[in-house]
């Protein structure tokens, strides 16, 4: 008698679900698919312990991640809350013009007209000191009109970003291999001062349309890095000091700058929107150099 599927041998009474699956279990096809999927299992196990372990020593070698990661979406436009969102509560607060000389027109409300800023109260600086950097933004009203970010660490290399692009690691890159190389023009305006304390040197590159109204800072800060590791050519700052102060109606000859520019790593950079008095502000590489050269507690 042909028996249907699943019924007993030398019974008419169909199996217990209870000895149907011990009988599967027993099946020599069943073992093997068994140890097959406990071998995968332990393969799953290790696997992951591995991943931890590549994650852990990823995070060994970049202690730095989460401070990257706070500054990378800094940008202009943006509000104070949102800044203190990455960067937490800021350790000073002052009028710009009262930390470095401002015209008169920078800060006279009914003189800004930057779009979408409107005319406000006066242009404050707002100082964050990081455990490994310093971050310095100027905002106009409710809006973030200016930002500088300083390393105070040779280990600590921010991308240096402007518009979105990368434009390689801070004290990792000469001046002159962040911009030219990567077919950006040369800066617009250029200030480097010696004297008996650390000297200090700002280069702007001018918005306009083509950049959306968004300069480009680059600088060495005196309160910053500037120890081993970061290059700075001493005597080429000093030729460009030396044509600077013969030629004070000039910001920046290009031939004069480029062997300092060549020869030097910035500890700065940043942005700035390149628009109404501010901007003008911005525009003057002496004046950021000055606000570089401030103190950051005030």
């Amino acid at each position: 008698m042909t028996r249907g599927i699943g019924a007993a041998r030398g019974s008419g009474r169909a199996p217990s679900a209870a000895a149907w699956l011990a009988r599967v279990r027993k099946h020599p096809l069943v073992v093997v698919l068994a140890a097959i999927a406990a071998a995968g299992t332990v393969v799953g196990i290790v696997f992951g312990v591995l991943s931890g372990v590549a994650r852990a020593a990823r995070e060994d070698t970049d202690p730095y991640r989460t401070e990257y990661a706070a500054l990378a979406p800094l940008r202009v436009g943006v509000p104070p809350e949102y800044v203190e969102s990455l960067l937490g509560d800021p350790d000073s607060v002052g009028t710009l013009c009262a930390v470095t000389s401002c015209p008169a027109e920078t800060e006279a409300p009914a003189a800004v007209a930057l779009g979408t800023y409107a005319p406000t109260a006066p242009a404050t600086l707002h100082v964050y000191l990081g455990d490994h950097s310093i971050v310095r933004t100027v905002f106009q009203g409710r809006r973030l009109a200016g930002y500088l970010v300083t390393t105070t660490s040779r280990d600590f290399a921010p991308a240096i970003t402007w518009l979105g692009v990368d434009l390689g690691r801070l004290g990792r890159v000469t001046f002159a291999d962040v911009l030219p190389s990567n077919g950006a023009p040369e800066p617009s305006d250029a200030s480097v001062l010696i004297g008996r304390r650390m000297p200090s040197y700002a280069e702007v590159l001018m918005g306009g349309g083509a950049s959306r109204y968004e300069g480009f800072l680059l600088g060495s800060a005196p309160v910053g890095y500037t120890g081993p590791g970061l290059e700075w050519d001493v005597e080429a700052a000093r030729e460009f000091e030396s044509w600077q102060t013969g030629n004070p109606d000039r910001g920046l000859d290009s031939d004069v700058a480029r062997p300092f520019r060549e020869g030097s790593m910035p500890n700065t950079f940043g942005a700035f929107r390149d628009e109404g008095p501010l901007g003008a502000y911005f525009r003057d590489a002496e004046n950021v150099r000055a606000l570089l050269d401030s103190a950051v507690e005030f």
